[in-house]
């Protein structure tokens, strides 16, 4: 096993962002326009700053990716949010793996939904099947069923 904790196993963006660098100056700028509500694409930042390339795209993934886990955790049964095919009513909880909402399927179904960040390593998509395969074989009253993933 390797401790993902020392720095040559950090990602490689985790490793070029440190205080003054080129890295966070642009991430600070991105972070700033979107606060003012000026959304700039993501292929459009890589575009104006392509020396930044891997570390740049994966630090406007984890952004864009946290972002929207945000804005799902706003929902309410009174105002749910659609989202490739349920609406989620609710933020449960979550964890280091995920994030849990209660959802409905938008064939009326509720669920438990799990969502996961994007899966950069085999390692992580390894995990991600091993607990889709447990959870598909579990059956108890007070474990919700596993229906689908993807």
């Amino acid at each position: 096993m390797t401790d993902s904790t020392r720095p040559e196993n950090a990602s490689s963006a985790t490793q070029k962002l440190s205080p003054g660098s080129p890295l966070e100056a642009v991430l600070e700028s991105y972070l700033q326009e979107l606060d003012e509500g000026r959304a700039v694409p993501p292929q459009e930042m890589l575009a104006r700053h392509p020396q930044l390339g891997e570390p740049l795209a994966e630090m406007l993934d984890t952004i864009q990716s946290l972002d929207r886990q945000a804005s799902l955790r706003k929902a309410t049964p009174q105002q749910p949010i659609q989202l490739e095919g349920w609406e989620i009513l609710r933020h449960l909880g979550g964890g280091g793996s995920g994030v849990v909402f209660e959802a409905r399927h938008l064939a009326g179904e509720r669920v438990a939904l799990k969502l996961f960040p994007r899966v950069r390593s085999t390692e992580a998509l390894a995990r991600f099947r091993r607990e889709v395969r447990v959870l598909s074989r579990i059956r108890h009253p007070h474990v919700v069923p596993h229906l689908a993933s993807g």
